[in-house]
């Protein structure tokens, strides 16, 4: 088995992440893509956060502590991300208020560690 990446941007401000509702995981997520052919792994975590808020982004930092390796033997690679403007969607949430929703399953799986490093 080949392991592959998944690059995430965590956009946060005011000590508040923005997050989406994956309706195909009925849960919250964060802005997550597969790198394309030629592209590293941080261009990927800022396409897609810039695909998901329509703004302008810059990813500023990787976090390194918050990497996962998924069950399908993926890489979850977490970079965070300046946003430049108002996102078009999504909620601000606090790390209290992430206590309390169903993330993605390997979010929820790592709930505690990933509110612990944003």
């Amino acid at each position: 088995m080949s392991v592959s990446s998944i690059s995430a941007g965590l956009i946060v401000r005011n000590k508040k992440i923005l997050m989406f509702r994956n309706e195909e995981e009925e849960a919250w997520d964060v802005p997550s893509v597969r790198p394309e052919q030629g592209e590293i792994s941080a261009e990927a975590a800022e396409r897609a956060s810039e695909k998901f808020s329509q703004c302008d982004c810059e990813v500023t930092r990787y976090k390194k502590k918050l990497q996962l390796t998924l069950g399908s033997g993926n890489n979850w690679n977490p970079y965070l991300v300046e946003l430049q403007g108002s996102p078009e969607r999504g909620e601000w949430v606090s790390k209290d208020e992430i206590k309390e929703r169903k993330l993605v399953p390997h979010l929820e799986d790592n709930k505690e560690k990933f509110m612990s490093k944003i």
